[in-house]
């Protein structure tokens, strides 16, 4: 089931071992700030992520406003997974801490 939740959730869980911020928005965004620890899995491209994607915590995933991770959503949880939680409005809204650049390896 797939639950929403505002920016302020995802602030309590962000550094959680428990927890995942999968960010689906386009690596140039992603570079320009993104939470820090945040999984880079854009959604146009969130299929062959879904091996990075642990099954056995909560994945919070994040864009924009809310439009694209609801989407990624959806696919993951027809992939099977079932701790989703979208997060509206998403980083238009984000005011914690936030780093730049790409994850290492990243092409």
């Amino acid at each position: 089931m797939i639950q929403t939740v505002g920016t302020e959730k995802m602030a309590e869980v962000a550094g959680r071992a428990d927890a995942v911020i999968v960010d689906v928005r386009q690596p140039e965004e992603y570079a320009s700030r993104h939470i820090k620890g945040a999984v880079l899995a854009p959604h146009t491209d969130i299929e062959s992520h879904l091996g990075d994607l642990p099954r056995d915590k909560d994945l919070y995933l994040t864009c924009e406003v809310g439009a694209r991770s609801a989407y990624a959503c959806e696919y993951l949880e027809a992939a099977g997974f079932t701790r989703l939680f979208n997060v509206v409005p998403g980083m238009s809204t984000w005011r914690g801490p936030v780093e730049k650049g790409l994850p290492p390896g990243w092409k």
